[in-house]
């Protein structure tokens, strides 16, 4: 599993040199990116990437909330292996703020980046795409992780049940008190216009925002949580998903 110490640690990283990872601040240098290394590139369109960059203006944050959830699900239960077949830590969190870390470090004006850096932000910018516009590339709505999402153990986020309603700040805390999201399950927060991803562990709910200008928070109580959504958005859906087993032959 992913050390939590290596994610606080890239947090950390990221707030002691006042870094804005928000969309507002790192989107702008994404489309940058996309006119100074990706405009050239055959295997990709001029009418795909003035997509992406009109997008930019508006926001990705289903594509990066999504991203986010799937990194902190692959963290907790997924498995990798090195050469020799020996378990080693997940870094997908790690990596998910190591991109926004370089973007929001990068002067387009004044600095080129690294072939590596090139592809990890291509990258990052391709599944941000993917998942925020995915009925373009898959017949699944946005936010559907189930039809999305799958692990390296084979298994599939099953969407388990939704709730959505105008409740007050008490009556959202009554519901999370009661359970309404359980530990080890992603849960997405949706308005008309943004969407959050919210993953409960050892007692403790992480929050992501995309427009946030320091990442995620921690909250450890269903009071706290409350009032975190609260000072967010409100007449919230939460959807939580569950991964379910799916066994190869």
């Amino acid at each position: 599993m992913q050390s939590h110490d290596n994610i606080v640690q890239s947090l950390n990283q990221i707030r002691s040199e006042n870094l804005d990872i928000s969309q507002k601040a790192i989107f702008p240098k994404i489309s940058a990116f996309i006119d100074m290394y990706l405009i050239h590139k055959n295997n990709y369109s001029k009418q795909t990437l003035n997509k992406i960059q009109q997008q930019l203006t508006q926001g990705y944050c289903s594509g990066e909330s999504t991203l986010k959830a799937y990194a902190w699900q692959l963290d907790e239960e997924a498995i990798r292996y090195d050469d020799e077949k020996n378990t080693k830590p997940r870094d997908d969190s790690q990596w998910f703020y190591s991109i926004l870390y370089i973007l929001a470090k990068w002067d387009p004006q004044n600095e080129s980046l690294s072939e590596a850096d090139q592809h990890q932000i291509e990258r990052f910018v391709s599944l941000i795409e993917y998942y925020q516009n995915i009925p373009e590339y898959q017949p699944s709505a946005q936010g559907s992780l189930e039809a999305s999402l799958s692990d390296t153990l084979g298994r599939t986020a099953i969407a388990d049940n939704s709730i959505g309603s105008s409740f007050s700040q008490e009556q959202l805390e009554q519901l999370l008190n009661a359970g309404i999201i359980p530990e080890g399950t992603i849960t997405l927060g949706h308005t008309y216009n943004h969407v959050i991803t919210i993953f409960k562990t050892n007692t403790m709910y992480k929050v992501f925002d995309p427009r946030s200008e320091n990442g995620e928070a921690l909250c450890s109580s269903s009071k706290e949580l409350a009032q975190w959504i609260f000072n967010v958005m409100e007449n919230i859906e939460l959807t939580k998903y569950q991964h379910k087993k799916k066994y190869k032959y």
